[in-house]
């Protein structure tokens, strides 16, 4: 019984070395693009990729195993995150994400931090592939400036 435990315990976690290794392959790949493209970008303390587009700030993250399907293997999350800072009220703030919400593909939020508000767009896809994950960036950095025009008018 415990040479099965260990047996599937260095299962586990070969698996998730794997995916760890294929997450790192994953942002590489990304991140070569992103500076083929002419973007200055980097990782930051998350392990995140941060670069600038217009004057704004943007960054993606990618959270690992977060979509598991047996019969075609694991994916990756992905979000491409815009943050803006407003001076606008809190309320006023969560009351345009939610109109936005309601109009839009993708996730917007308000938020409040020490004193600070402000506004997030979020585009999410999910990915198994560098290019999977590039061509998923790639739309979503189609969409951004819309919805950068919108905020520009409404935040």
């Amino acid at each position: 019984m415990k040479k099965i435990i260990l047996f599937l315990m260095l299962c586990i976690g070969g698996i998730a070395v794997a995916q760890t290794q294929d997450d790192h392959r994953m942002q590489s790949f990304v991140m070569t693009y992103l500076q083929g493209k002419g973007y200055t970008a980097s990782y930051d303390e998350n392990n995140d990729i941060i670069f600038e587009k217009d004057g704004l700030s943007y960054y993606i993250s990618f959270h690992q195993n977060l979509v598991i399907y047996p019969t075609t293997g694991t994916y990756t999350h992905i979000q491409v995150i815009l943050t803006v800072r407003s001076q606008k009220p809190f309320s006023e703030l969560i009351r345009y994400a939610n109109d936005c919400n309601s109009q839009h593909y993708g996730k917007f939020t308000a938020y409040s931090n020490n004193g600070e508000n402000g506004f997030q767009a979020i585009i999410e896809s999910v990915a198994s592939t560098g290019g999977q994950a590039v061509y998923q960036i790639k739309y979503a950095l189609q969409m951004f400036p819309a919805i950068v025009e919108d905020l520009k008018e409404n935040i």
